[in-house]
């Protein structure tokens, strides 16, 4: 009779899932996202500084229509006014 002789060396799956995670490739991930997070931050920061010059922007447009509504309101009381004063010398 042949007798079959087992492996004493137990060869690891190939496949990645299988294989644990050292360490050293935890803390590579880690840096990883850690810098994919920064690089987001920055980015939103960006994109934070854009929207406050816009809103800046928008103000200063805001602002400039109320200085020329008054203009035009100042004009047309004087042209009330004037009116006004018309119609009391013509009756």
């Amino acid at each position: 009779m042949t007798k079959t002789k087992s492996s004493p060396v137990q060869i690891p799956s190939a496949k990645s899932e299988d294989q644990p995670a050292t360490r050293r490739m935890l803390a590579l991930v880690r840096d990883e996202l850690k810098s994919d997070i920064r690089g987001l931050e920055q980015k939103l920061e960006s994109n934070f500084h854009k929207l406050e010059s816009g809103n800046a922007r928008m103000q200063l447009l805001l602002e400039e229509q109320n200085a020329n509504n008054r203009i035009v309101l100042e004009g047309l009381q004087t042209l009330w006014q004037r009116q006004e004063r018309i119609e009391e010398r013509f009756p």
